[in-house]
């Protein structure tokens, strides 16, 4: 509720503002554990697929020779 220059808040009404808070923090947290773990996943494909890409190509050289 406003009146004039000044906010009046009730309990009720900072309450809500703060479990809002709490909750878009907690947001906030989660995605960035996601990202981070989706990120580390991509990481480990990316190099298992690295490593079996070079076992690969040793063979085709190995047989070219």
């Amino acid at each position: 509720m406003e009146q004039g220059l000044i906010v009046v808040k009730t309990p009720q009404d900072l309450n809500a503002e703060d479990e809002q808070r709490r909750e878009a923090d907690r947001l906030s947290r989660d995605r960035e554990v996601f990202i981070s773990s989706l990120a580390g996943h991509i990481q480990k494909l990316r190099e298992t697929n690295r490593r079996a890409k070079q076992e690969v190509e040793q063979t085709m050289l190995s047989n070219l020779r």
